[in-house]
């Protein structure tokens, strides 16, 4: 068996997330429509709704996003919807 040494170049890049975990110096966004409320999917989101241990009591589908998420478009999120906000009458 003939060994051969191969050398190549690569080029490495910061992974994308799909989902932010740190938002420090920028302002929550949301979008409201007919009285729903919608965000984008954080880790500060994750951690405040489900506790410290989010990971384990988060519903399934968020945490594989919040993980494994890769976005396929620049500037793809992940959007929740966070709340309904009660018309009264």
């Amino acid at each position: 068996i003939q060994l051969q040494l191969l050398r190549s170049k690569v080029t490495l890049r910061p992974m994308k997330q799909l989902v932010r975990v740190h938002m420090y110096d920028m302002q929550a966004s949301y979008f409201i429509y007919g009285g729903l409320v919608f965000t984008p999917l954080t880790f500060p989101y994750l951690e405040n709704e489900y506790g410290k241990k989010w990971d384990k009591k988060a519903p399934i589908k968020l945490c594989d996003h919040a993980f494994f998420g890769i976005p396929n478009k620049e500037n793809e999120q992940v959007v929740i919807l966070n709340q309904v906000i009660v018309a009264v009458y």
